[in-house]
C-alpha cells in the first residue's frame, strides 16, 4: 500500500530586509538635511543680528569718547575758573558763564530739571547731549561743585544715559515656519 503523504502547503512568504534599511537610510538623511538647513538659517540670522549689535555698540562707544573729550574740556574750564576766582560764588558765576558758550542745559535741582538762567553763585547741574545716530543720543549730567583744594574734583558725574528719540522697530523674529 502506498502511502501518500499530502504535502501541506505552507505559506512560504519570505520577508525582505532590503526595503526597511533603505527607508531608514532615507529618513535619516532627510532628518540630517532638515537640521542642517535649520542650523544654517539660524546661524545666518545670528550673524546678521551680531553685525547690527556691533554697529550700534561702535556708534555708542564713539559717542562716549566724544562725551569724555567734552568732559575733559569742562574740567579745564573749571580749573581756570577755580584759579581765577576770589570766592566760591565767583567760581560758580564764572563757570556758568563759560559753560554757556557750549550747548547744554543748566538746572539747580536734578529731580525737577527746571532750566536756570544764572547760577546765583551756587552749585548747579549741567547736562549736554552727544549724538550717537539719527535716532539715538547720549545725555550726560554733571554736577558742578566747588573743590576744597586744587587736587579735588571740579565736577561729579551724575549719569550718562542713552536716549532713543524715535522708537526703532525691534527685529526679534527668526525665519522659522510658524503655521501661518
Amino acid at each position: 500500500m502506498e502511502y501518500f503523504t499530502a504535502k501541506s502547503r505552507k505559506n512560504n512568504k519570505k520577508f525582505s530586509n532590503y526595503g526597511i534599511s533603505s527607508i531608514v537610510t532615507i529618513l535619516t538623511v532627510m532628518c540630517v538635511m532638515s537640521f542642517t538647513i535649520l542650523s544654517y538659517i539660524t546661524s545666518k540670522y545670528d550673524y546678521i543680528l551680531t553685525q547690527k549689535i556691533a554697529h550700534k555698540n561702535t556708534e555708542y562707544f564713539e559717542a562716549s569718547c566724544y562725551a569724555n573729550d567734552r568732559l575733559e574740556r569742562i574740567d579745564k574750564i573749571l580749573h581756570k575758573c577755580y584759579v581765577n576766582a576770589d570766592s566760591e560764588s565767583d567760581y560758580y558765576t564764572d563757570a556758568f558763564n563759560k559753560l554757556q558758550q557750549y550747548s547744554g542745559i543748566f538746572y539747580s535741582n536734578q529731580k525737577t530739571k527746571l532750566s536756570i538762567q544764572n547760577s546765583g553763585g551756587t552749585s548747579f547741574y549741567y547736562q549736554f547731549t552727544t549724538n550717537i545716530s539719527n535716532t539715538r543720543r547720549l545725555e550726560t549730567i554733571v554736577y558742578i561743585k566747588y573743590p576744597l583744594n586744587l587736587s579735588d574734583t571740579f565736577y561729579q558725574l551724575k549719569g550718562s544715559y542713552e536716549k532713543v528719540e524715535i522708537n526703532e522697530p525691534i527685529d526679534d523674529t527668526l525665519n522659522v515656519y510658524t503655521g501661518d
